[in-house]
């Protein structure tokens, strides 16, 4: 029996009571088994699971910790590129009971955030742009909010710098305060992903500041049209460009006066954001004590946090948590739950397996056919993304003015090209086609001999160009997306070129390892990677989860 807050238990007990003598601290297990049942009557608790234990059977009478009490499964559905799947999340308002203000994130709602997260990603089940928000709008529906509203860019094709929101309210039983859910628009957002690119020569990402203010300007107006007042919990998440985008919201939130009539107090915003870029210059204080109630969920082995690049001054507000990688103890263990549940989920279809692990580095050897496997090497994915990353900024980019004058147009360009589908023909499986035909191309024998012959010293940097405009226009041919007219073929190709060339040139085995691994670096950023592993920790999917990394 624990009466107070404050302490560690170690060993083994066949049923363990937690009583309200504990109520608002913290319970860790350490080293620990509990064959029976914990039972925890205590109001917003904190459990701490710590190495080597294991509690598969918890009952929460009141009060949230890890699994907190009493959630409900219910079912949603969400997009993966180009087509709908059906997910389950567990929810409860008791999620909000516990101050925001935590040592580590609440397992149990950062996985009901992912979900209302991934909700929000544009809808494929219906064709026309006016039901984009459906999934999102069914899923908070579902789980008892009312006054349901979006943005008018929910309901518009996509343009290169858009955003999307949506946001809806509760009142739970017997609070003295209103519950809104807020889900920033991070997925099936087509042409969105040039805007991505678009960070500026001065202060935070030009882009996602251009966005968040949006966003804020329609929570502003829906919290007036709702006529929304007084103290409000705000739970607010977003994936990837929309966790960029929310992640500075939030903090503009924490810094106060945001939402005028509203009282958001710094221990009553939830901010789960799960795979965002960087958006913040770091002259603005980001890891200030103020934001420490916004979490960012990250994997190791995904690029597309590392952009901005840290090397240009880019960070994000609040805290970083990452996922478990290959370099921490009992990975292969924890790897093995999680493609458990990677492999149930029903867009695994899309996603296809796991193989990020199966990363390889690559060497450029024009002597032996182009592209040999470096076997000596055993970087894993996430090293290679953050030395490429690095290598980028230090040879290619080098200043931030830099990237604004050269290379910016021309990511945006390429990333118009290959999400927003209007230079390809739009229909399933595009991409994926035209970077299987690329990884084939660039390693057939004629190619190869170009390259070996550009690659010899001096380079021959004409010549280089030269063969990887070819070998692109050739790949979007063989895969049958090429519905360019020749003036935007012209602008797509001289991008690509110019950012692939310049990095082949600078430093050949980063750049053929890219070409190589396109499948798994994207296979990285897949929310079904996160979701996944978030579900090994939590005890509303797992029987004994696994304790959360520090």
């Amino acid at each position: 029996m624990i009466t107070a807050s404050g302490v560690t238990l170690t060993g083994n007990a066949d049923t363990v009571l937690v009583t309200p003598g504990a109520t608002n601290g913290k319970i860790t297990f350490q080293n620990s088994t509990v064959n029976g049942e914990l039972r925890v009557e205590a109001a917003n608790l904190e459990l701490i699971l710590g190495e080597n234990t294991s509690i598969p059977n918890r009952r929460w009478m009141s009060g949230i910790g890890t699994g907190s009490q009493d959630p409900q499964a219910y079912s949603f559905r969400y997009n993966c590129e180009q087509k709908d799947y059906n997910g389950t999340i567990y929810y409860t308002d008791d999620y909000f009971k516990s101050s925001a203000d935590r040592s580590r994130p609440d397992v149990s709602l950062a996985t009901a955030s992912i979900n209302l997260a991934v909700s929000a990603f544009n809808a494929m089940d219906s064709a026309e742009y006016t039901d984009k928000d459906r999934h999102v709008r069914n899923l908070l529906t579902t789980l008892g909010y009312s006054e349901y509203d979006c943005s008018e860019s929910f309901h518009q094709k996509p343009t290169d710098d858009s955003i999307a929101i949506a946001a809806a309210v509760k009142k739970p039983s017997g609070a003295d305060y209103t519950l809104m859910a807020v889900a920033v628009r991070g997925g099936g957002y087509e042409a969105e992903w040039a805007g991505n690119f678009s960070i500026g020569k001065v202060g935070n990402h030009t882009d996602f500041q251009q966005c968040a203010d949006y966003c804020m300007t329609f929570l502003r107006q829906y919290v007036q049209d709702h006529n929304i007042t007084g103290r409000v919990k705000l739970w607010i998440t977003g994936y990837s460009r929309g966790g960029s985008v929310g992640d500075l919201m939030a903090a503009e939130i924490d810094r106060g006066n945001a939402l005028p009539g509203l009282t958001v107090r710094y221990e009553d915003m939830y901010a789960y954001f799960f795979e965002p870029p960087q958006g913040v210059d770091v002259s603005n204080d980001p890891h200030n004590v103020r934001y420490n109630n916004i979490w960012n969920f990250l994997n190791y082995n995904d690029l597309v946090p590392l952009v901005a690049m840290s090397e240009l001054g880019f960070a994000r507000y609040g805290r970083d948590y990452y996922y478990p990688d290959a370099t921490m103890a009992n990975y292969a263990e924890q790897r093995e739950a999680m493609l458990h549940f990677y492999n149930a989920q029903e867009s695994k279809e899309y996603a296809g397996e796991y193989i990020v692990d199966d990363f390889q580095m690559k060497k450029f050897d024009p002597a032996n056919g182009f592209i040999a496997d470096d076997v000596g090497n055993t970087m894993t994915q996430g090293d290679f993304a953050r030395k490429l990353v690095s290598k980028m900024v230090t040879d290619t980019v080098k200043t931030r003015d830099n990237y604004v004058n050269e290379y910016q147009n021309g990511f945006r360009t390429v990333l118009h090209v290959v999400f927003g589908q209007r230079l390809l023909t739009g229909s399933e499986g595009d991409v994926e086609r035209f970077v299987t035909a690329l990884q084939k191309n660039i390693q057939e024998q004629d190619t190869a001999a170009q390259f070996a012959e550009a690659a010899q010293n001096p380079w021959d940097e004409n010549g280089l160009r030269t063969v990887l405009s070819d070998v692109i226009v050739q790949s979007m041919n063989d895969a049958e997306v090429n519905a360019l007219d020749p003036i935007t073929l012209s602008k797509f190709v001289n991008g690509a070129v110019k950012l692939v060339g310049g990095m082949l040139i600078t430093d050949p085995d980063l750049t053929v390892t890219l070409l190589t691994h396109l499948t798994s670096i994207a296979n990285g950023h897949y929310p079904e990677v996160g979701m996944a592993w978030l579900k090994t920790m939590d005890p509303n999917y797992s029987a004994n989860p696994y304790p959360l990394p520090h």
